[in-house]
């Protein structure tokens, strides 16, 4: 339990004090929750300079929630800033920024629900072309096999998704089958015009 509060916020980031160091992202791993931890909650947190902030997997949770983040700012990771491969996040008025890879990817199924965030993803550190924000329910084993791991719901209500990319969001759905549920619901999206919205989602 990280239980900041406004106007006393909780400060993770590397231990270098020398200027140098203030911005420089990759310094620390971030927080990794393991299969089986629940019922974790981030509030009022400045997470920033690591590789991936949270890391969550969450194969043997039995469906209850693995961690709810408030008001929290993710921000300058060399990778990821949340990745969660089939567990339940709940995140709501967040900011996620500048990130190497992905700001939130939403991978091998799972439940997901942002309420109230921002995800901008201006990393300067390189060229990055992985989008802002990925969607996926499947994996493939080291012996080439495919499984499949339903999306329940990947939830976005109130939220910008932004960057400098073309399109900032990856739906990466194996061949329609198995769950792939989402739903964004008066939200900013950065994506190719060309790219075919027109459907329930």
């Amino acid at each position: 339990i990280i239980d900041g509060k406004l106007g006393s916020v909780v400060i993770l980031k590397g231990d270098r004090l020398d200027a140098w160091y203030e911005e420089l992202p990759g310094q620390w791993n971030g927080i990794h929750f393991v299969p089986g931890s629940i019922n974790n909650t981030i509030n009022y947190a400045i997470m920033s300079n690591g590789t991936t902030a949270i890391r969550a997997d969450s194969t043997m949770n039995n469906g209850l929630p693995t961690v709810e983040i408030n008001n929290t700012i993710i921000k300058n990771m060399s990778s990821i800033g949340i990745l969660g491969q089939g567990t339940e996040i709940t995140a709501t008025n967040t900011v996620i920024s500048k990130c190497g890879q992905y700001l939130v990817a939403c991978n091998i199924g799972g439940t997901y629900n942002f309420t109230h965030c921002t995800f901008a993803n201006y990393w300067d550190y390189n060229r990055r072309s992985t989008p802002t924000i990925l969607l996926n329910n499947y994996y493939n084993s080291i012996d080439g096999t495919t499984y499949i791991r339903d999306l329940e719901k990947a939830n976005f209500k109130n939220c910008i998704i932004d960057g400098p990319l073309t399109t900032e969001i990856s739906f990466d759905e194996y061949q329609e089958i198995g769950l792939f549920n989402y739903k964004f619901e008066h939200c900013i999206i950065k994506i190719d015009p060309t790219t075919e919205t027109e459907n329930l989602n």
